[in-house]
């Protein structure tokens, strides 16, 4: 009796799904290409084999085998067991081809979910299976996740009540899921997969493809070298070291390229100290709302991710949107109207995918009332549903969305939609610099500070973070930003040399900004006197009446240090072209990797 009871439920899985569409068209020498027949299989070879794929009726919410497939299905059990009466057979459902939408809406409500579990079970005891594989690619959302794992604790249910009255074994139960524990930023419920399933496929491959990859990578690696701090692929990475590049950043301060290298070619920068790249910026046109690439851009930025990849095969990048220099008042009027921003969304997405972009940016700086504030709120939660759906309808990975943002949750008084943010946006860059500045500040002050003690508090990071948690922005959609541009003021007095001295106006270029290795080179050049503040977290340096304000290498590990210790996503940093032979990133970097989360102190 044990014999012919060898273990029915293997403690082991050796295994492989038989796909009977699944002969490829290359080869048509059927002694290079074998037959899909379930026949042709070794069983002896596997624990397990699961039959792919059964259908789910998008009406009724039930599974079922199309006619082409019947016969083969229904023997297929009988078929493989011919050579290894032990293996164990599974009736796979849905696929990576299937209607994702399909099997959302099943899931949403008890009575449909029902419906595919009864029809389910009843279709695996018809044709002789040993159990059931959910393989729904992928959930994409919260409330999707949420009902997956009622779908699998409702399935087991149903599973041990069926076994309880017919006296069979019961059905296996298995899913085929994402090869990490979180898709489109989204968590598995784990705590129900581990109740009710006996176990997960990790589809652990496809990491890399024609249909969603711009380069050649490892289609499925089991380790990524590349980076020693990577412990595994993560196409979406779960922290982000992040700069802006923008082509036009060079200064015109200092033209003599041998003493100040520009970086704005993207060739030169070090992507192995980032996760993530933005490229910027793409316009917006103020008569189609669509977003379009400058012709003088259309290449540097059509290059982009392919140029940072040679470095860094994981790096991620971004197209961004909009800026400081453009016009507030074309996005204030594209967000107005669904139909505009419905063009402005469908063009981001082409032109993203056309890039090779793995995302897209929204730096519309800044909604200044309410109406605005709403309008940006609706745009980017249609933005999500058309990434989602564009997705769904291609199979790639869907695109990332973020936004850059005022380093308060209120600007001129209106506030941003924090709910929409959070439920919409993968981040949101909290752009904690340039609040003081020639052109706005009469005086001298910490350009980016990360605290102010004055009385009232001036503005500052911490202070905008703050704002943000308290308007219920978690720290995981939180990114810090620090510029690697300073201000240059002249003074009025040269001897009156701190913060708040009066000024009269900008100095060294037409409106003061200056690249970080300018400033540098500028320090040493002028023997200019060099100041940290640790009660701001903020430099600056002066000579005669030149004062800038910057943000020097201890400070920028500070603001780094401040934001792991915060919990927050990262950091990202305005712009990679402007440091000085990439000290700052690389500082940067090995200052987030050294440092410990500790939320909350």
């Amino acid at each position: 009796m044990e014999d012919s009871q060898i273990l029915r439920y293997s403690p082991i899985v050796k295994a492989s799904y038989w796909y009977p569409d699944g002969e490829s068209p290359f080869v048509s020498d059927s002694n290079l290409c074998p037959s899909s027949s379930a026949a042709e299989i070794d069983s002896t070879l596997f624990t397990h084999l699961f039959c792919a794929y059964a259908d789910l009726d998008s009406h009724t919410h039930k599974v079922v085998v199309s006619s082409a497939h019947d016969h083969m299905f229904s023997t297929f059990t009988y078929t493989v067991k011919e050579k290894n009466s032990q293996v164990q057979t599974l009736l796979s459902i849905g696929g990576r081809n299937a209607d994702k939408s399909a099997f959302a809406a099943m899931a949403s409500n008890e009575t449909s979910r029902k419906a595919f579990i009864d029809s389910s079970i009843e279709l695996a005891r018809k044709d002789g299976f040993h159990g059931l594989d959910l393989a729904w690619e992928y959930p994409s959302n919260d409330v999707e996740m949420t009902n997956f794992g009622k779908l699998v604790q409702e399935w087991r249910e149903a599973v041990k009540n069926e076994s309880d009255l017919t006296d069979r074994l019961p059905l296996l139960l298995s899913a085929a899921v994402y090869y990490t524990s979180d898709y489109n930023s989204v968590s598995y419920p784990v705590q129900d997969i581990v109740d009710s399933l006996d176990w997960v496929n990790l589809i652990a491959y496809d990491f890399y493809g024609p249909g969603w990859s711009a380069v050649t990578g490892p289609t499925a690696a089991l380790y990524d070298h590349s980076k020693p701090e990577d412990s595994q692929i993560l196409r979406y990475s779960p922290i982000v070291k992040a700069s802006y590049w923008f082509p036009d950043g060079e200064s015109p301060f200092i033209g003599d390229s041998t003493v100040c290298p520009p970086l704005t070619s993207a060739v030169l920068i070090d992507s192995t100290l980032f996760t993530h790249l933005f490229c910027a910026f793409a316009d917006l046109d103020p008569h189609t709302h669509k977003v379009i690439v400058s012709s003088e851009h259309d290449y540097i930025f059509s290059t982009f991710t392919y140029t940072v990849k040679q470095k860094n095969s994981q790096v991620q990048t971004l197209l961004s949107i909009g800026g400081k220099n453009a016009d507030k008042s074309a996005f204030a009027a594209m967000a107005s109207y669904q139909t505009s921003r419905k063009a402005f969304i469908d063009s981001s997405i082409e032109i993203a995918r056309k890039g090779g972009f793995h995302g897209l940016d929204l730096a519309w700086e800044y909604p200044s009332n309410d109406v605005e504030m709403t309008n940006f709120g609706k745009l980017v939660q249609e933005w999500r549903v058309a990434v989602k759906n564009e997705s769904d309808l291609t199979d790639r990975l869907p695109l990332l969305l973020t936004a850059a943002v005022y380093y308060s949750s209120d600007y001129n008084s209106a506030a941003y939609p924090v709910k929409e943010i959070v439920d919409n946006l993968d981040w949101v860059n909290l752009i904690a610099y340039d609040f003081y500045g020639p052109g706005w500040s009469p005086v001298t002050g910490p350009t980016a500070a990360l605290f102010d003690h004055s009385k009232p508090p001036g503005p500052s990071a911490d202070g905008g973070l703050k704002k943000w948690t308290e308007a219920g922005l978690p720290g995981k959609k939180a990114v810090l930003g620090f510029p690697y541009v300073g201000w240059a003021w002249s003074l009025q007095d040269a001897d009156d040399n701190g913060y708040d001295a009066p000024t009269t106006g900008a100095a060294l270029t037409s409106d003061g900004s200056i690249n970080y290795a300018q400033v540098r080179n500028y320090i040493v050049e002028q023997g200019a006197a060099v100041m940290h503040n640790p009660m701001v977290t903020g430099d600056y340096c002066y000579a005669g009446p030149i004062w800038i304000g910057y943000d020097d290498n201890q400070t920028v590990v500070h603001k780094v240090k401040y934001a792991k210790h915060k919990g927050l996503l990262g950091y990202y940093s305005w712009h990679v072209g402007a440091d000085y032979d990439c000290g700052l990133s690389r500082a940067a970097s090995r200052a987030w990797d050294a440092t410990e989360t500790t939320t909350g102190k």
